[in-house]
Parts: structure tokens; C-alpha cells; sequence
């Protein structure tokens, strides 16, 4: 007789038991969470970032926050709504922390150049500019601006 992967038996689990089998050391319990909400996970992020990339982002650093404070859960409400919390949060953790980032593509338009420039020399000496540095990546260039 082949022995079933406890994995299997999780569909008739509820959430919240879930959970406490995970904080109990079941990582498969976790799994089986992540299965159950990934693709609402990914819709609220998306929702929130109206960017896929961010979303993506978002989804993965939830999960992270779920596991380290997956002992924090209450129960007061359901696991879904603790969840869909934290992608929230996320989301617009990842909209605060890119807000302040501009970018000015320089590979199609070098007559921006100046005005930029004039612009940085007026922020430099106002001080109102933070940190500017180069990014480079073989398909273009640009220079971004970060305000802390």
C-alpha cells in the first residue's frame, strides 16, 4: 500500500487549523495555504501596485511576514482576512518606497539633459536633493533620483 502525502488530506482543512499545524512545525500546512490564496494574494497586490512585477514582489514578501508572524495570528477573525491584511499593507509598503523614485530615460532624449541638469544644480545647492546615482543596464540608461 502506498502511503499518501500528508499534503493530500488538506483539503478538507480549515485555514485556522492550518496555521496552527504550521506554527506547530508543519511546513506543509503552509503550502497548502499559500495554494489555497495566491492567485487573490496576487489580484489585491495587483489591484493595489497596478504593476505585475510589484505585485509579484508584494506576494513574496507577504508570505515572508506570514511565516515570521504566523504566531501572531489571533483567530479573532478569519486567516483570509489576517492575510489579505498583510498583502495590503504590503502593496502600499511598495507603493510608499517607489512614490519617491523618478527616473528620466536619457537613451532617445539627450535635449532633457540640460534642463535636468539645471534642476539637480538647484536642488544641490537648495538642499533638497538626497541621492542620485547611475543605473545602468545594457538596454538603457538612466538616471534615477531617490528623496529620502
Amino acid at each position: 500500500m502506498k502511503a499518501l502525502s500528508p499534503i493530500s488530506f488538506y483539503d478538507q482543512v480549515l485555514d485556522e487549523t492550518l496555521i496552527k499545524q504550521y506554527i506547530n512545525g508543519d511546513n506543509d500546512a503552509l503550502t497548502e495555504i499559500f495554494i489555497r490564496h495566491s492567485s487573490r494574494m496576487k489580484s489585491i497586490a495587483y489591484r493595489i501596485t497596478r504593476n505585475p512585477q510589484d505585485a509579484d514582489d508584494v506576494v513574496q514578501n507577504s508570505l515572508i511576514s506570514i511565516m515570521k508572524n504566523a504566531h501572531k495570528f489571533r483567530g479573532d477573525a478569519k486567516l483570509t482576512t489576517w492575510i489579505y491584511r498583510i498583502v495590503s499593507n504590503a502593496a502600499i509598503d511598495k507603493i510608499r518606497s517607489t512614490k519617491n523614485q523618478k527616473s528620466i530615460d536619457f537613451i532617445n532624449d539627450f535635449s532633457k539633459l540640460n534642463t535636468f541638469r539645471e534642476n539637480l544644480m538647484l536642488s544641490i545647492v537648495t538642499g533638497q536633493f538626497q541621492m542620485c546615482f547611475w543605473c545602468i543596464n545594457f538596454t538603457n540608461l538612466k538616471l534615477i533620483f531617490i528623496t529620502i
